[in-house]
């Protein structure tokens, strides 16, 4: 969304926490089941939408609501972080406000060393480098509070209601001018319960649901443990957002993966790789009180 924003394409793989094996390993997962997809195709949930657009990275759920057709990620929250540096300065509020708390995956050592008996070695490199380093672009974020996840909605909002002015005019170029009211068109937010559940209930196979353990269907604590008997660290964090089969409406990872909030605070659904998959079914709520290695979320967008 920021023109000086870049991904870099080149970068050293990181040694510590041997992931390139681990990328490696989930592509080979995908394509032997036909599972990984890297498109970013709008699908309409009920091929009944009459909107001539759909917002970037969403699909349809229902009447004007549409909904991220995967979680979060590294990558686009370090997009709204390098977004509020260059507008507020390095020790403005704004900016450090919209720092995750990295210090989640501690308990994440802690959570497995006292299931498993044995120790990550490599825990200290994810504290450091999960949120920042480019092989992690693509995984979901965590370690995001519930008001920071709010914010995260209020701020795509701007950007893209932005977008939407600027390419309508094509007189106004960026940065804009602070006096010109930016019509909004759309609006994020934190899905309600209700959103959530439906989004994954038409979406969901009880078929793959109760085969979990024998196909990678969802990333939940059963899955997590067959990928481990292949490389045992790949048990610690989740995976990628295109990964593994999406539903049938192109959204990936509703059930597994992070649990994902929803607008009731301490309130998440779908479980996550630490959680059974029984506890990830979609009428169920995972609680919690404060940001976690295992807590992320995705957003859904009202077009007004």
């Amino acid at each position: 969304m920021h023109r000086n924003f870049e991904v870099p394409g080149n970068y050293k793989t990181l040694e510590g926490v041997n992931l390139i094996r681990f990328v490696l390993f989930t592509l080979a997962i995908g394509l032997i089941f036909g599972l990984f997809s890297c498109s970013n195709k709008n699908t309409p949930n009920t091929g009944k939408s009459k909107l001539k657009f759909a917002p970037p990275g969403t699909n349809h759920l229902v009447d004007k609501i549409f909904i991220d057709e995967t979680e979060v990620t590294n990558l686009s929250w370090r997009e709204y972080m390098y977004w509020n540096r260059r507008a507020f300065g390095d020790d403005s509020k704004e900016f450090l406000s919209t720092l995750p708390d990295t210090t989640v995956w501690e308990n994440c050592s802690r959570d497995f060393t006292l299931k498993t008996k044995q120790y990550w070695i490599d825990i200290v490199s994810m504290v450091t480098v999960y949120l920042r380093h480019p092989q992690f672009s693509h995984f979901p974020v965590v370690g995001i509070s519930f008001e920071q996840a709010k914010q995260f909605c209020a701020w795509r909002t701007d950007r893209l209601n932005e977008a939407y002015y600027v390419n309508k005019h094509r007189n106004v170029t960026f940065p804009l001018d602070s006096s010109i009211v930016i019509p909004k068109k759309v609006e994020f937010r934190i899905p309600s319960e209700e959103e959530w559940e439906y989004a994954a209930k038409v979406g969901f196979d009880s078929t793959r649901f109760v085969n979990n353990t024998d196909k990678y269907y969802f990333n939940t604590e059963e899955t997590a443990s067959v990928r481990a008997v292949n490389e045992y660290y790949l048990r610690f964090i989740p995976m990628m957002d295109y990964s593994l089969k999406p539903d049938k409406y192109n959204r990936y990872h509703i059930l597994g993966n992070v649990a994902e909030m929803v607008d009731i605070k301490g309130v998440a659904k779908g479980g996550s790789y630490i959680h059974s998959t029984g506890d990830s079914y979609y009428t169920k709520r995972i609680n919690y009180t404060k940001p976690a290695y295992w807590l992320g979320f995705r957003c859904v967008c009202e077009v007004l």
